[in-house]
């Protein structure tokens, strides 16, 4: 799109705004169906056709505004500054979407995670005497896990502090998926555990 827009720039070409201005209306009609349906999901695949939907949406909008002025000017070079919009705001709405694939694929920390913290809050439940190895992924759209080791004072309340931790992560932080190892503070100085003072 950007080449030829650039191209159209250089060797200005005669635009037939009547049909330009039929079709952009029905593409209006069709992309506003599609954004009230696809609107308010939570799924990457969806959301990333709903982001693609609005993209052809504010471009029909611009190509009817821009063959309306180009029906009444004749000023041609109005189609090629639409087509270089068009192409910004593909690029604008795929980045995105690339980005937050890459960051799942990546099983990276999502960027509204606060590991500190979420080890700070870890730490400060009752009976938790340290918290260490603690890692935190993206492994889909808006679904964070988490995978950590945690002391114990003594293994005999072990469930209720699991349930506790569990229940604390989901509701702070809105880690859903979480994986505790439960030690006792013998067996996490046995194993050189020092990334926390227990």
């Amino acid at each position: 799109i950007a080449i030829e827009s650039v191209q159209r720039f250089l060797v200005p070409e005669e635009v037939h705004t009547v049909p330009m201005l039929i079709v952009a209306a029905v593409g209006l009609v069709a992309n506003i169906i599609s954004a009230f349906v696809l609107h308010g999901s939570e799924s990457l695949n969806t959301r990333s056709a709903y982001l693609h939907v609005m993209t052809d949406l504010l471009s029909s909008v611009g190509v009817i505004a821009g063959g309306i002025v180009m029906y009444f000017t004749k000023i041609a070079w109005i189609d090629p500054l639409l087509s270089l919009g068009i192409a910004l705001l593909i690029v604008r709405s795929g980045y995105g979407i690339v980005k937050e694939a890459g960051t799942i694929l990546l099983e990276s920390a999502p960027k509204h995670i606060d590991i500190d913290a979420v080890r700070s809050a870890m730490s400060g439940a009752a009976e938790v005497r340290g918290v260490h190895d603690v890692h935190v992924w993206q492994v889909g759209a808006g679904e964070v896990a988490i995978s950590a080791h945690v002391v114990l004072e003594s293994l005999d309340c072990q469930e209720d502090v699991l349930q506790r931790l569990r229940d604390m992560l989901r509701e702070k932080f809105s880690i859903a998926h979480s994986t505790i190892q439960l030690e006792s503070k013998k067996f996490a100085e046995r194993e050189q555990c020092n990334s926390c003072p227990l």
